[in-house]
């Protein structure tokens, strides 16, 4: 895509589809926003908001998140609720809460949590294997932090 190619935007159940004009290729696609002038980089932050509302320091959580990862905490955000599919809302919340105590927010740091406190089984099934291994050196970083107390 170069600076003055021309696109053609469609609208498609509520999505926004982004298209070369040229080639019809597709470039990207969005939700379209509830309101107009809305916030559509704001989806990550209403679902961990939305699952996680018991968490008394979750507004803390999306602030250190936002400062720490800038432009990728969105997309973080996303995976967290994900995790909640695999994990317990539970689980995912004791994650987001040694996150806020240690003051690492990332995606990251919460898989290495849930790694260390739930074991390899679970996270297998959720994490590609580049993450898993990284995440797993994480974990035993973490599990030192602890006092080698696996739990």
């Amino acid at each position: 895509m170069k600076q003055y190619d021309t696109i053609r935007i469609e609208e498609n159940d509520g999505l926004l589809m982004f298209y070369k004009a040229d080639t019809g290729e597709l470039i990207h696609k969005c939700r379209k926003s509830a309101e107009e002038g809305g916030d559509i980089e704001t989806v990550g932050e209403n679902a961990l908001r939305r699952v996680f509302d018991d968490v008394e320091d979750i507004e803390a959580f999306i602030a250190m998140i936002r400062g720490q990862n800038g432009r990728y905490a969105n997309s973080q955000m996303n995976k967290i609720v994900s995790l909640a599919k695999v994990y317990t809302v539970d689980q995912v919340e004791t994650a987001i809460l040694y996150c806020i105590r240690v003051k690492k927010c990332s995606l990251n740091e919460v898989q290495a949590y849930l790694l260390y406190r739930y074991g390899l089984g679970m996270a297998k099934r959720k994490m590609t294997e580049s993450t898993f291994y990284h995440c797993k050196k994480r974990a035993e970083e973490i599990a030192e932090e602890q006092n080698g107390r696996l739990d």
